[in-house]
């Protein structure tokens, strides 16, 4: 009797030792963009004036709802766009052409007051010391269509909470803002 209840108690801290363990692991790192075509398309986006744009780390995604209003030419380029960000992807700042560009961690962003600074105070304060007055901003992964003459990318401002999703084209070899039908949408903050 006494041996049955011991089995129990053993099987019963193996499995919850397995339990911890399987559900201790860290969750995976969010999948780097590494398409250069991606990197021309941040560059070719307006920032503010400041010496160092300083982008999060982590992307994010503002929505909008393009499906329902987008042109049938920006379809695919929206449906990529989607699928693109359907998982945690990140930035990285080697991939830059323009060294303006520095990448730091939600970490990183956060240390100075414990967590991100969200006041204009405290942007001021943080901001002057990696000479950046414009905030801090976050970047979608790119949806281009299959030519790779068109993209949507989505850019927030996280010191005035304003951003939204830019249509972009291929012109001459460079990315700008796209002319024509294509579909913006933007996100004003205060």
């Amino acid at each position: 009797m006494r041996r049955t209840h011991m089995r129990f108690v053993a099987v019963g801290f193996g499995t919850a030792m397995t339990v911890a363990v399987l559900g201790a692991q860290r969750p995976r790192a969010p999948e780097p963009i590494i398409d250069p075509e991606a990197y021309a398309v941040y560059e070719s986006l307006t920032f503010g004036k400041s010496p160092v744009v300083l982008l999060s780390q982590e992307t994010m995604v503002e929505r909008c709802s393009l499906r329902e209003i987008v042109p049938e030419e920006w379809r695919t380029t929206v449906d990529s766009y989607e699928r693109e960000n359907g998982r945690p992807r990140s930035v990285v700042t080697t991939l830059f052409k323009d060294q303006r560009f520095k990448v730091l961690t939600t970490a990183e962003l956060s240390r100075p007051l414990g967590r991100l600074p969200h006041l204009h105070w405290e942007w001021e304060q943080f901001g002057s010391e990696l000479r950046n007055k414009d905030g801090y901003f976050s970047v979608s992964a790119v949806g281009f269509d299959e030519t790779r003459t068109k993209a949507y990318v989505s850019v927030t401002n996280h010191w005035n909470s304003s951003g939204g999703v830019a249509p972009r084209e291929k012109i001459d070899g460079q990315w700008v803002a796209a002319r024509g039908n294509a579909v913006a949408c933007t996100i004003s903050g205060d």
